[in-house]
């Protein structure tokens, strides 16, 4: 209605955003074409870029995409979208069986930006990779580093870090899945779905990891809190076992259990 308004690229860079967190890919790049031919000398340029770019790769138009993500990474060297371009054409990519090119992208990003959360998604696009092609002990290492530096990163979707955390368990890591399920179970309500099973998780993951003290004080927390609990028979009988493996110097605690 105000197509003079100073506040116009605003509105509509808003619109995009909008339709493009909706997955309205087509709109999105419609819109997004208008934008960047009206607003060319924007500083808000690359960030559209990106997200055409995004939304045609979501449509499946591969080459479309990959001319927008190399076109930020020529026109705007050195900036977080230029580095994320680098991820999201790897992505591309790896998708389409070129390995090599992909991995160089993925490590190019993870070691040129200065900033942490995109040196986190470079890493974890790199660790998933690597867990997909049978390369667990180099997986693990790009999960460390991630949790060392920056584990809100990993934290930020719920559901995803208890899947990390289970996975990484499923390998027998289980320091890191310990670490990152307790950041987790920090995080959560005890009314949230993931609360009970993260518990009882930590209990086992601690006992197969030989820590007793530590497997006995998360089974305590679970009975406590979940007497009748999902898991409160399997929370019982693992108790029972870590009393069994406690060394004999904790004799009192044995037998407190016990009566």
């Amino acid at each position: 209605n105000y197509p003079k308004s100073i506040f116009l690229p605003d509105v509509l860079y808003l619109k995009l955003k909008l339709l493009d967190k909706n997955n309205e890919s087509e709109e999105v790049v419609k819109l997004g074409k208008e934008w960047i031919k009206r607003f060319a000398f924007s500083e808000k340029l690359p960030e559209v870029l990106l997200i055409i770019g995004k939304n045609y790769s979501k449509m499946g138009f591969v080459s479309d995409a990959s001319y927008y993500y190399n076109r930020i990474i020529t026109d705007y060297p050195n900036t977080k979208y230029a580095y994320l371009a680098m991820i999201y054409l790897a992505d591309q990519l790896y998708m389409m069986g070129d390995e090599k090119k992909a991995f160089k992208l993925y490590k190019k990003a993870l070691y040129s930006t200065t900033d942490l959360d995109i040196a986190s998604l470079a890493a974890a696009r790199l660790a998933q990779r690597y867990m997909d092609k049978g390369q667990i002990k180099k997986a693990i290492e790009y999960y460390k580093k991630i949790f060392k530096a920056n584990k809100e990163f990993l934290l930020k979707d719920k559901r995803k870090a208890y899947e990390l955390a289970n996975m990484l368990a499923s390998h027998q890591i289980y320091d890191l899945a310990i670490s990152l399920g307790e950041s987790l179970l920090k995080k959560l309500k005890k009314l949230d779905d993931l609360y009970e099973p993260l518990l009882f998780n930590l209990a086992q993951w601690a006992y197969e990891d030989k820590k007793y003290d530590l497997a006995l004080k998360f089974v305590q927390k679970y009975l406590k809190e979940f007497p009748y609990g999902d898991y409160s028979d399997a929370a019982v009988m693992l108790r029972d076992k870590i009393l069994f493996n406690l060394p004999e110097n904790n004799l009192t605690k044995k037998l407190d259990y016990i009566n």
